[in-house]
């Protein structure tokens, strides 16, 4: 499932003048209304401001204007709308459990992976796109979970790729002992004579 919202981009214009303090406060207020997280401390140098949530959450912001103070954070990813939309998925295939998809985070250039964690075990997997669109994977067991999250082992692959590549598994019997026949995909033929 693609659906958009789970990027946020703060910005804020607000009159409050030059005092640092008065923009770190501004900062910190607007950041705590918008976002519905505790901001614990906002610091500036210049227009590089940092704020940091109670959880410990460092956001980088941008002050863009002084006289009307107005700033932007980097992109962040919220975990609300990633869970609805996890809950959706989940309602539609009958399997409506709690989930926690964690707490506030930034987000990196390229997209995301989120995981959301199940009650009943399992997890979502949920690709956040760089436009904030969603692609939600249910995963709703733990050894699926632990299935999806495993790398690949391409050696077993390729065994299990050969194998398959044989006359039993085709459906066909075997050629004898295989010492002198060569079996190249056709079927001999008896020749016979017209008449």
């Amino acid at each position: 499932m693609r659906v958009p919202a789970a990027l946020l981009a703060l910005s804020a214009a607000v009159a409050c003048g030059r005092d640092p303090d008065r923009v770190a406060a501004a900062i910190r207020r607007d950041l705590a209304r918008d976002l519905g997280v505790a901001i614990a401390r906002v610091t500036c140098r210049g227009p590089q401001c940092e704020a940091v949530t109670a959880a410990g959450l460092r956001i980088p912001v941008t002050v863009t204007s002084r006289r009307p103070l107005a700033w932007e954070t980097v992109d962040l990813i919220d975990p609300a709308p990633i869970a609805a939309e996890v809950r959706a998925a989940l309602v539609s295939v009958g399997a409506a459990q709690a989930i926690d998809c964690g707490a506030l985070r930034l987000a990196s250039a390229g997209g995301d992976r989120v995981e959301c964690a199940l009650a009943g075990g399992g997890v979502a997997l949920v690709e956040v796109a760089a436009d904030g669109t969603l692609d939600v994977e249910l995963a709703l067991t733990a050894a699926i979970a632990a299935t999806r999250r495993a790398p690949p082992d391409d050696a077993a692959l390729e065994r299990q790729s050969r194998a398959l590549d044989t006359d039993e598994a085709e459906g066909e019997e075997p050629d004898g002992d295989g010492a002198d026949t060569i079996d190249a995909g056709v079927d001999a033929v008896t020749p016979t004579s017209g008449g």
